[in-house]
This record gives C-alpha cells, structure tokens and sequence, in this order.
C-alpha cells in the first residue's frame, strides 16, 4: 500500500516518510538501506523545515551513527581526528573555537556524510579540507572545550576521552 502511495503521489513527504520507515522496520539489509536513504533525503527535499523532513533527518542520522559504530566500541579513527582537533584549537581562542563550533554545526545542517571518505567540507575557521566524520568531531572537541556536555546527537565521547588522554600525555 505504501508503495502504491508513493507512486501515486511521490512527493508527498508523509507517505515517502512513512515508506521508508516500514521498509526500515522490515529489512535490515544494505540495499534497503541505501533505498530508505534515498527516500529520506526525498522527504527533506520536497518538504525542507517540515516535521517530516525532521524526523527524515533524525533517522538518517541514526543510519550514519550505526555505520560508523560497526567498527565497535571505539572509532581509531574518530580518535584521531578528535586528536588533530584539540591540536589545532590549542593556539586559539575561546571564541575561535566556538566560531569553528558554530560554522560545522551549520554544515551539519545540511547534512554530513560521516561514512564517505570521499567527500569532503571546507570549514572557514580552519582552512582546508575535511571528510564527515572529521567535521563532526571538531565540533564536538570544539562544544568540549567552550560548553562541555552538549548532545550534538553524535556519541564521540569515549573517542573523544581517548584523544585528551593522548593529548595530555603528550603521546601524538
């Protein structure tokens, strides 16, 4: 029915929306996956600010952060850039870092691919080039440092511990 729904209007974002989480509750599989990806990023094209687009945006997310943690409890990876972060916020300002802090959440925004390595953002306050995940962990090294605790709705903190400690230690 859902299907038949989709086809008969297909941008209406309540029946793409409702579509992709059915076939999220039912499939568990890569290629449905990457389809409910699809019709997700429909919902916010058709309908952007809308509740759907919303609720579009909040499962996408949670599809990246349970690809990025398949690698385990802690992402070698994310510690590394969590490192590289505090080593470029370390000659800088309270209000530099919560200006890289505000610059990455806006590109958040508009979505990051934290899985693709390939694709890469450019940040102003911290010239060059830099993939999803990268991005993501200066902004939750940067909120660390100017307003600790805040939920960027992206779990980094054991990546983010284990990076202070080598920090500190002086061991990078």
């Amino acid at each position: 029915m859902l299907e038949n729904a989709v086809r008969a209007g297909p941008n209406d974002p309540i029946a793409l929306l409702a579509l992709a989480e059915n076939l999220l509750a039912t499939h568990q599989d890569e290629a449905i996956k990457k389809r409910v990806a699809a019709l997700l990023t429909q919902v916010i094209d058709v309908a952007p600010a809308s509740k759907a687009a919303e609720r579009a945006e909040e499962i996408l997310r949670t599809l990246a952060y349970d690809k990025f943690r398949q690698t385990g409890s802690q992402n070698p990876q994310a510690v590394e850039y969590c490192l590289q972060a505090l080593k470029t916020f370390q000659g800088m300002t309270p209000q530099e870092v919560a200006g890289v802090a505000m610059e990455a959440a806006a590109l958040g925004q508009s979505g990051l691919d934290v899985n693709n390595p390939n694709k890469t953002y450019q940040l102003r306050a911290v010239p060059g080039n830099y993939t999803g995940l990268q991005v993501v962990c200066f902004m939750y090294v940067a909120l660390e440092q100017v307003a600790p605790g805040q939920d960027i709705g992206f779990d980094l903190k054991a990546e983010f511990e284990e990076a202070l400690s080598l920090f500190k230690s002086g061991n990078h």
